[in-house]
């Protein structure tokens, strides 16, 4: 029985113990964290107050540099503003001059390409009538050829139509002079001989009649027939000659149109080019004066930029001559902040010691309670996973 209770007693006085250490442990990681954060704190104030003596001291010199030279900057800087003005007043009056120019030469560019107006005009009109005249006549030209090619045509049909015509009656003719002929024979040779009956000879002279009679006919229409068809072909040979005499008289009037539509469009080209020429010259005398006003307006711009700079110089330079006292409250400012930077300068020191002394004697306190954290992390991490092995062997 007493040595249950004493057993007893040793594990509670040990986890006494452990309790402690553990507690002890965390209480070292967070006095630690907070001197460093606290260090960390006041080192930046130092940097920046650091920060701002540099500045006001940069600022106080800059002041002092100033006033110090303040009868020259203000001499020299006056001088400057009113060269810089001057000249800038300088490329305003070029400007206005470029400006009355060049609505001088606009003014003369719009008459001169009214009276060049006038002047091409006529001739404009001419190139066009002359070159419609030469459209017509070439048009006129290859109709005229079109019905002499088809004339052409005609005349050779209408001639061999006549010769055709001429051979077919003739050889009518001849069939009509031979039948009789043949008949005239009969008729004769019966009329000669004594023995030949009166009927016969009746008979033989009735178609020796009508073969004349046949022949007669053929010849008349031998002569009508080649009166006609010669006259066919003598019309279609003079209307042919007539329309290559209108053809010949067609390309006349076709190279005489062509040559005046050339010459006519060559004089209004030889014109508009020189009146163009006489435009683009006053064009580009206004061009260079309008880039010599764009140069001017840039020199204007870039003297202003100097003009503002100069003038911001000699504001200052005013400003801290007539500011004395902030001056003065400037050197009083940074006397102070470096009065509380050297003691934020020992501050830190203490803080760094302190940091680094707490750092060394809590070492092992702060290890124990690390190692203690994570023995209890992966103690909690083990009981879940054997819960969730309990549960799922269990379903």
């Amino acid at each position: 029985m007493t040595t249950d209770t004493s057993s007893k007693e040793m594990k509670l006085q040990q986890e006494g113990e452990s309790d402690g250490q553990l507690k002890s442990g965390l209480n070292a990681v967070r006095d630690l964290r907070s001197l460093s954060k606290q260090h960390a704190n006041t080192r930046t104030e130092l940097e920046e107050l650091q920060k701002k003596v540099d500045d006001d001291s940069s600022t106080l010199a800059h002041r002092i540099e100033i006033e110090n030279a303040f009868d020259k900057i203000s001499v020299t800087q006056q001088a400057k503003v009113q060269q810089t003005q001057a000249q800038i007043a300088a490329c305003e009056k070029q400007r206005e001059t470029l400006a009355a120019e060049s609505e001088q030469l606009s003014a003369q560019l719009e008459a001169l390409k009214l009276a060049n107006e006038e002047k091409i005009s006529p001739l404009r009109e001419r190139m066009d009538t002359a070159q419609n005249d030469s459209d017509e006549a070439s048009l006129a030209l290859a109709n005229a050829r079109r019905a002499v090619k088809a004339a052409e045509g005609a005349s050779a049909e209408a001639t061999s139509k006549r010769d055709s015509s001429i051979t077919s009656v003739n050889r009518a003719l001849d069939g009509a002079q031979e039948r009789l002929r043949i008949a005239q024979n009969q008729y004769d040779k019966l009329k000669a001989d004594p023995q030949a009956s009166a009927e016969a000879l009746e008979e033989a002279a009735k178609k020796a009649q009508e073969a004349n009679a046949q022949a007669e006919e053929a010849r008349k229409e031998a002569e009508r027939v080649s009166a006609q068809v010669r006259s066919e072909a003598h019309d279609a040979q003079e209307k042919l000659f007539s329309l290559r005499q209108e053809v010949t008289a067609a390309e006349q009037a076709a190279d005489a149109a062509k040559r005046e539509a050339l010459t006519s469009r060559n004089e209004h080209d030889t014109l508009y080019k020189q009146c163009r020429a006489a435009e683009q010259e006053i064009s580009a005398a206004i061009d260079e004066r309008s880039a010599q006003s764009q140069s001017l307006q840039k020199q204007i711009e870039t003297l202003t930029e100097q003009l503002n700079e100069q003038q911001a110089v000699l504001d200052e330079a005013n400003d801290i001559h007539t500011t004395p006292e902030l001056t003065s409250k400037l050197y009083e400012t940074i006397q102070a902040d470096k009065a509380k930077l050297a003691e934020l300068q020992r501050e830190v020191t203490i803080l760094a010691q302190s940091e680094q002394s707490m750092r060394n004697s809590t070492k092992g306190k702060r290890t124990q309670f690390y190692l203690v954290s994570v023995l209890g992390v992966i103690a909690i991490v083990l009981i879940i996973m054997l819960v969730v092995w309990l549960i799922t062997s269990a379903g």
